[in-house]
């Protein structure tokens, strides 16, 4: 959708903040209740609790017939088990929600910027000992370009808050996919 501005989750349901996020809480409930029993089935004992306490609000994406919502890393289950991607159908949004055009199939773009934003993930985990001291890692965004098979270029956007000052920073790294994974040439700081 070109309107200018990014849609916050409540206008793309076309609901109150609190009623988006109760019906995405419910979904992801549901969905998970209908994998409890199978072979790798990975969710923590606790996961109503966590769906309901740690969703950002920011975790979703238009997809060709749904809207994927999901979890970070670690929230859910165990890393083994991946990003936690659930889906709500277009249909299940509330009727104020605005409707979504059709979108071409991006299942190659959606697993770039998964890829990234774990990418991104561990490269703030490593910032932790001290490279990159001043750079926001809490507070950040990132936009992918030069988008090919096996290349892309990744763009970070944050501050930096040094004793100088505040002042925005452009993080930029090329990604490549080396056997089926995507990489960063180097780290990001």
């Amino acid at each position: 959708m070109d309107i200018g501005h990014r849609l916050d989750l409540s206008e793309v349901m076309g609901l109150s903040m609190e009623q988006a996020l109760a019906k995405l809480y419910s979904e992801a409930i549901a969905q998970i209740k209908t994998a409890e029993g199978a072979e790798d089935f990975f969710y923590y004992e606790d996961y109503e609790q966590i769906v309901r306490n740690s969703f950002k609000s920011e975790d979703f994406l238009l997809a060709e017939e749904n809207l994927l919502f999901f979890y970070q890393y670690y929230t859910l289950y165990p890393y083994v088990g991946g990003y936690p991607v659930f889906h709500l159908a277009y249909d299940q949004r509330g009727a104020a929600a605005p409707a979504v055009p059709p979108i071409a199939n991006q299942e190659e773009e959606r697993e770039l910027y998964f890829a990234a934003g774990h990418l991104l993930d561990r490269n703030r985990d490593i910032q932790d000992g001290g490279m990159g001291y001043y750079t926001n890692w809490n507070d950040y965004r990132f936009a992918l370009s030069d988008i090919t098979s096996t290349n892309a270029r990744l763009t970070v956007y944050t501050e930096s808050n040094s004793p100088a000052g505040r002042e925005d920073e452009t993080l930029t790294v090329k990604l490549e996919k080396v056997d089926g994974y995507w990489v960063m040439e180097r780290m990001v700081y």
